[in-house]
């Protein structure tokens, strides 16, 4: 079974009208990011305890706790974690880290697949307002519950999540998931059968 580590990538698959995939891939936090907002973090987190949110319903609102919870933490006299460009709103903030770090790959015209930014997938519209929201949630979700919970209930809690919203675990980078797609593609057109799927889940 998968092993929960600051190394394991999650990836959002967006299934489009035209009958084609979008796959939001995003690598964790650094550690120093997260001792930067780790208190913001750890309320986060306690916030979806004490409310019964589990993995079947925060990651549908994780984004929003989030940011309500830097509101309302104190970081010096007068401002709050959400204050400030390296708030967690901010320009250079946790929310903006974690949209960095994160890629959609997407099909091309040579049926294979590229890779791009999240942030200009969805300036090009290829991601719309809804699905930005929806994937912030995920993510924060994802991110919170990666790093808050006791170690040994970390992987129930994300495994559980990727069941429930049918999202993938990995621990291949962007451009090695979009490797694999490919793989796999190629597979499924000659009628291969892999021992070994090239697309972790």
């Amino acid at each position: 079974m998968t092993a929960i580590n600051r190394r394991l990538n999650i990836v959002i698959p967006i299934n489009r009208s035209d009958d084609t995939v979008l796959y939001v891939h995003s690598t964790p936090i650094m550690t120093e990011t997260f001792e930067f907002y780790h208190m913001v973090l750890a309320k986060t987190w306690s916030g979806f305890v004490q409310n019964g949110l589990d993995p079947r319903s925060a990651p549908s609102v994780a984004a929003l706790i989030l940011k309500e919870t830097a509101k309302n933490t104190i970081r010096s006299a007068g401002y709050s974690w959400a204050d400030g460009p390296d708030g967690v709103g901010g320009e250079s903030g946790l929310i903006a880290e974690m949209l960095r770090l994160t890629n959609v790959v997407v099909p091309d015209k040579n049926q294979g697949w590229s890779t791009l930014p999240f942030q200009m997938a969805v300036s090009q519209n290829l991601v719309s307002d809804d699905e930005k929201s929806e994937v912030m949630n995920l993510l924060t979700f994802f991110t919170v519950a990666s790093l808050m919970p006791p170690r040994v209930d970390r992987e129930n809690i994300i495994l559980g999540m990727a069941r429930m919203y049918e999202l993938h675990t990995t621990f291949l980078n962007c451009m090695e998931y979009a490797t694999s797609l490919k793989t796999s593609m190629r597979d499924a057109a000659s009628g291969e059968n892999p021992a070994t799927s090239s697309v972790p889940a």
